[in-house]
């Protein structure tokens, strides 16, 4: 049986100072459709920015997404403070950049594996600027903290791959993505925790993927995409609150499984979490939000099921 939700709010006045909010909301219990092929002709600064493989990599489709130059991490944080192209350059390649965070045990981080902050940015175009491969599993390897933050200037980022988090540490606040500032950013086809197994690797304390602002800039995440993005985490999904323009379409996000509030981690603590919020949460400070064809779906996930 095939369910269809669609909702229009109009939220006025939220908080002191702001101006009216306009948030469109819809979803079916199918699963989201993944990466399409077949794309339109490229443009000419797409087609010198990147490899071609099979299919394009874009916001279109990201099937044929080959790194132009490649950044190999283990157990340790990078941060982004100069154009992604001005690091492939480095590296002796071109765009996409790609990302790999591999792990051999948990490493404990005041911060995220990768910080994509000022100065970091993309080229600009549709095509995929960054792809990450962040190799945590949640429970024995990985870092501690957020796997992935975007804040302050970031901007013109577009972002496809994976993204898992380490086993949590006592008290810490462990979000999948943690988008706190920047504009004009897309994450497409973009995979938090273990979907298919049905495994988060992240707390997602606020979310899985938290789009808000926050932080000691008090800069608001502006103009943020999420496309066919996929993502589980034990406590929350997804969350937006303080931002402008977050548009979210053809995208799933799953939380809640009791399980994993009874494992036990490397770092000593007991369980991803201790307890669950939503699987989707768009709080009233988020503003001009478009929410569309979509699954939010706790455990037992019956979204899949039917």
């Amino acid at each position: 049986m095939r369910l269809a939700l669609t909702l229009s709010v109009l939220v006025l006045g939220v908080g002191a100072g702001l101006a009216a909010g306009y948030f469109v909301f819809s979803s079916d219990d199918e699963e989201p459709p993944r990466a399409q092929t077949g794309s339109g002709p490229q443009t000419e600064s797409e087609s010198e920015s990147q490899p071609q493989g099979e299919g394009a990599c874009d916001l279109e489709d990201t099937s044929g997404c080959v790194p132009g130059a490649e950044l190999m991490l283990t157990d340790e944080q990078w941060r982004c403070r100069q154009p992604l192209a001005r690091y492939a350059q480095e590296l002796g390649g071109s765009l996409p950049l790609k990302v790999t965070a591999t792990f051999t045990t948990f490493i404990e981080t005041s911060g995220p594996v990768i910080d994509l902050r000022e100065s970091c940015t993309g080229d600009g175009t549709d095509a995929v600027d960054l792809i990450l491969d962040i190799q945590g599993d949640g429970r024995t390897r990985g870092g501690t903290g957020d796997a992935l933050s975007v804040k302050l200037t970031a901007r013109d980022l577009d972002i496809t791959g994976n993204v898992d988090c380490g086993p949590r540490e006592a008290g810490s606040h462990q979000d999948g993505i943690q988008a706190m500032g920047g504009r004009d950013i897309t994450f497409v086809d973009l995979e938090v925790g273990d979907w298919d197994a049905e495994r988060s690797t992240c707390t997602g304390a606020t979310g899985g993927l938290d789009i808000s602002s926050g932080g000691l800039a008090e800069t608001r995440p502006v103009d943020y995409r999420c496309i066919r993005c996929r993502v589980i985490a034990c406590r929350r999904g997804f969350s937006t609150d303080g931002s402008i323009g977050v548009r979210v379409t053809d995208s799933a996000f799953r939380s809640g499984d009791p399980a994993e509030r009874e494992e036990s981690l490397a770092t000593g603590e007991v369980g991803l979490c201790d307890f669950v919020l939503s699987a989707c949460e768009i709080h009233p400070g988020a503003r001009e939000v478009v929410f569309q064809r979509n699954a939010c779906d706790e455990y037992p996930y019956e979204a899949r099921r039917r």
